[in-house]
């Protein structure tokens, strides 16, 4: 039995029975579509009988099969509605495989297969997709219970990026007064390669920005918005995967998700949005906590410091607290309105 990756257009080798004493040397392990008989049942989606394959050049283990004594041959695809799944093949002494009713139950099990194969993979992505729940929802309490705005951010990226091996994760920062887009946090140090700051619009994170939606780039290095196509170039098959965090009306910045090879799934871009929503939750929380603070020492502060502090709010009074306080990085993130709609 083989299983078929139709993205990569290859066959590989995933079951195999054999009859006491027959070898396994000499069978390929993986075949292209295209190649060999079972690669072009892969291609047609149609079975295809060999009644002697020595006589037949599309064969590739000939040797094998002339060897072994099993010089028929019966091909079958396993197709789940438009999807190919894999290929099953028969091997069988002279004069075998060629009846109708041979040839039916072979389809049968193929059939079988097919739905034995759909099963699974279902079972696995349900497997999946509950593990990437389970491990959003500890992220996302652990973020919304923190008031410093970077560890927030450095938490998203880290999250991120724990969802697929070899992922890499950043987060970036819209700051008003500049207009721009800063790195605030990273999965590693490869993101680090990248620009710092950016213009909010440019590069793959600024498409996010323009249509306040997720944007996913099966191609980086070909696009017309990559602004580092070397680092792409350094990564063949890596896919980019933008996700604004927005708070109503507020836009926070950006978060960027990169694979190393293939597209997220539909659950990792749905928990990628989950998380930065908790994200856009907290930021705004540390934003509400800095302001009580701001307000209480204000409040507390005597006249002429209160009077200062009223005009000047970044200027507080030094006083002993008996609570946490806010964060550096909170205390310099600016929020701001989304930009306009490019």
């Amino acid at each position: 039995m083989w299983t078929a990756e139709p993205s990569a257009r290859v066959l590989r080798a995933s079951a195999l029975s054999l009859a006491p004493g027959i070898p396994q040397t000499g069978i390929p392990t993986t075949l292209a579509f295209g190649e060999g008989i079972a690669g072009r049942v892969a291609e047609s989606r149609v079975p295809i009988f060999v009644p002697d394959v020595a006589r037949d050049p599309r064969v590739v283990a000939t040797r094998w099969s002339v060897a072994t004594g099993l010089t028929t041959l019966l091909v079958v695809p396993i197709v789940a509605g438009e999807s190919l799944l894999g290929v099953l093949t028969v091997s069988g002494r002279a004069g075998t495989l060629a009846d109708e009713e041979d040839q039916a139950l072979v389809a049968s099990l193929a059939a079988l297969a097919a739905a034995a194969v759909q099963n699974a993979r279902l079972y696995a992505q349900a497997v999946r997709r509950a593990g990437l729940l389970h491990d959003l929802v500890a992220v996302s309490h652990s973020i919304t219970a923190s008031l410093d705005t970077a560890d927030v951010m450095q938490r998203i990226a880290q999250a991120a990026a724990a969802m697929r091996p070899g992922a890499l994760a950043a987060v970036h920062v819209f700051a008003a007064d500049r207009g721009t887009l800063q790195c605030a946090a990273t999965s590693g140090p490869e993101m680090a390669e990248l620009p710092h700051e950016r213009p909010a619009t440019a590069g793959l994170p600024g498409l996010a920005v323009e249509r306040r939606l997720p944007v996913l780039i099966a191609d980086p290095p070909s696009h017309p918005r990559t602004l580092a196509p070397q680092w792409w170039q350094q990564r063949p098959g890596a896919s980019y995967y933008g996700v604004p965090i927005v708070v109503g009306d507020t836009f926070v910045g950006v978060l960027d998700y990169i694979l190393p090879a293939g597209l997220p799934e539909r659950e990792e871009q749905e928990a990628l949005q989950l998380l930065t929503a908790q994200a856009g939750v907290a930021v705004r929380n540390a934003r509400l906590y800095r302001e009580a603070w701001r307000r209480r020492d204000v409040a507390e502060a005597p006249g002429p410091a209160r009077r200062r502090a009223d005009e000047h709010p970044r200027r507080r009074p030094h006083r002993r607290r008996r609570g946490p306080r806010p964060g550096g990085a909170a205390e310099r993130l600016q929020l701001g309105r989304l930009p306009a709609r490019g």
